[in-house]
């Protein structure tokens, strides 16, 4: 665990932040966090990075390059769901 002394609020730049240290002794790093990202977002993670390496990546929004591990991703519990359908829907990423 860890704690930085700036807060992202959004969902994309909180992820480009957890993925700014290098996870590349493991295949897949999420972080679970009580944040309410507002509209529904339930969680966001990179689409291929399964045991991927830390290295350079391109972000085709900004056109800035810099280092992440794209093996990462966060999941959020602040949800009008009761604590039973949050087990539910967090249990099948536990398993990974």
């Amino acid at each position: 665990m860890y704690r930085r002394k700036s807060f992202v609020s959004d969902s994309d730049g909180f992820l480009r932040l957890h993925a700014m240290l290098d996870f590349s002794s493991y295949c897949l790093s999420y972080l679970f966090t009580n944040h309410d990202f507002g509209e529904g977002t339930l969680g966001v993670a990179y689409v291929g990075g399964v045991c991927a390496r830390y290295g350079k990546i391109r972000d085709e929004r900004t056109g800035v390059t810099d280092r992440r591990s794209i093996n990462t991703g966060f999941i959020t519990v602040q949800d009008p769901m009761t604590a039973d359908g949050m087990l539910v829907r967090v249990n099948p990423y536990v398993r990974i």
